[in-house]
């Protein structure tokens, strides 16, 4: 739906500079599977949240005509997946100390609406509650 929307509003009939632009972002199923296919590398709780979070975002941008806002999306979408890809790259090659994530810069984090922070707010404590069940359960054990 959301390649078509891009379709429909003339994004991939774009000058040369925009086709090249193309090449680096894939088209929304394929950047979506390689989304879901990435998550397998993850710990089980971290591909739980990774999976929901990820077919979430997709459910709701659906709806999204605007072409700047298709490019905006997706282009985020595959930062996260590059950033994920390098640390898998990095794990394989055996260094122990293995950081998943990065720090959101604080000038991104102004730009950021009200909704996008209520939804990072949401998002960070879904993460907290997934790394405390986790503590729990190993404290059990």
């Amino acid at each position: 739906m959301l390649f078509e929307r891009a379709n429909s509003a003339g994004f991939f009939n774009q000058p040369k500079p925009a086709v090249r632009f193309i090449g680096l972002i894939a088209p929304p199923l394929v950047l979506y599977r390689r989304l879901l296919r990435i998550h397998r590398a993850l710990p089980i709780e971290m591909r739980s949240l990774g999976d929901t979070y990820v077919k979430d975002e997709f459910r709701r941008c659906r709806s999204i005509d605007n072409p700047i806002q298709i490019i905006g999306f997706l282009g985020q979408w595959k930062t996260y997946l590059d950033n994920l890809q390098d640390t898998k790259h990095t794990a394989s090659s055996g260094n122990p100390s293995i950081n998943l994530g990065k720090k959101l810069p604080e000038d991104l984090l102004e730009k950021l609406s009200p909704e996008q922070v209520g939804q990072l707010f949401e998002l960070l404590k879904a993460t907290k509650e997934i790394w405390v069940d986790v503590d729990k359960t190993e404290s059990k054990d």
